[in-house]
């Protein structure tokens, strides 16, 4: 079956460059046949055309004119429309030899007429349906592909339009490549980032709070003052070469398995602390420190980091707690000034 799709395919294609030409003959071909067999001209050469085989023949016609018109709906609509008329007339020509009036055509159509109605409608609706799904998947597709983008503004942009259409949560990032995308300052807060990868992105003071890295590639990432936590990262697939936040290369100190596992691809032993600080392309006492601080429970904030978001989230939480203090402490002293002022103020 399918070396007989593909024959015909590449017969059609071999046929392309004389398709107007086919098509003409094809139609006056349909008109001739059903001239012959609505007419009396083969009548006297004892000729009877089966209308079995006209509509058969009329079948096979429109087939093969569907097949050269696909690229021209505008050409298949106007030809299923006389397709339609001609059927029509030659069925009420076939029932009603002797002629038929308006009521039998209004008693014969009144039922097909409300159920192609009907049929219409459910296809108009699932068309539109289809049409808008359609739609909204190119949005998707073209947002994350401007996401990709090493434009900074135009990441940005994207990112933000991501964000209103609750794409950045709803995983529809899985399984995308973010090669040296420049996510510089993306507010990234919450996203759904598993299974991404992002080799070589620029996420410097990228605002990663909450965000869900698992499985996610990360390999020759720059989190420099990037917002996010250590326990983040834990899930992550890879990290090697990736800038911290604090500023220092990652020292595999997690142990991830897709650095691990590209390590031995490598011919490295995973448990030489020389051919793994090798890998990492790091110092060997960075590659033990880590080691020592992979076994202990890390408080979950990075040594050092990003020290001005840290002091401007302390000031922040301080004003909030102060701010209803510091409000009735100023309406008290302006209440006891009022006072002293109207006490002090001569009786006129």
């Amino acid at each position: 079956m399918k070396n007989l799709i593909k024959r015909l395919d590449n017969w059609l294609q071999s046929i392309e460059p004389h398709k107007n030409r086919i098509l003409i003959v094809l139609f006056l071909i349909s008109i001739v046949a059903a001239g012959l067999e609505t007419t009396d001209v083969l009548r006297p050469l004892n000729i009877d055309l089966s209308p079995v085989l006209v509509i058969g023949l009329q079948l096979f016609l429109l087939v093969l004119m569907l097949a050269f018109l696909a690229s021209s709906p505008e050409y298949v609509g106007f030809l299923l429309l006389i397709l339609g008329l001609y059927i029509g007339i030659r069925g009420f020509d076939f029932l009603y030899p002797k002629g038929f009036s308006s009521y039998q055509a209004t008693n014969d159509f009144y039922a097909n007429l409300s159920s192609e109605l009907v049929s219409i409608a459910v296809t108009v609706l699932i068309i539109d349906r289809l049409s808008e799904r359609r739609e909204i998947k190119l949005m998707k597709s073209r947002l994350i592909r401007e996401m990709k983008s090493n434009d900074n503004s135009t990441a940005l942009k994207a990112v933000g339009e991501l964000r209103g259409l609750g794409w950045l949560n709803d995983g529809s990032l899985k399984n995308n490549e973010m090669w040296s995308a420049n996510l510089e300052a993306a507010i990234l807060h919450k996203s759904d980032l598993s299974f991404v990868d992002f080799g070589r992105a620029n996420l410097r003071s990228s605002d990663l709070r909450e965000a869900k890295l698992t499985n996610t590639v990360l390999t020759e990432v720059d989190f420099t003052n990037a917002r996010l936590r250590p326990s983040q990262l834990v899930e992550a697939n890879a990290l090697r070469d990736a800038i911290m936040p604090d500023g220092k290369k990652y020292d595999g100190r997690f142990n991830l398995l897709g650095d691990i596992n590209r390590a031995r691809i490598k011919g490295l032993d995973p448990s030489d602390p020389i051919s793994m600080a090798t890998f990492y392309h790091i110092p060997l006492e960075n590659f033990l420190f880590g080691q020592e601080k992979s076994h202990e429970r890390f408080n979950d904030e990075w040594e050092g980091v990003s020290m001005q978001n840290q002091a401007h989230e302390k000031r922040v939480e301080l004003s909030s707690n102060w701010l209803p203090l510091t409000s009735l402490l100023f309406t008290f002293v302006g209440a006891v000034l009022g006072y002293l002022f109207a006490r002090s103020t001569p009786k006129i």
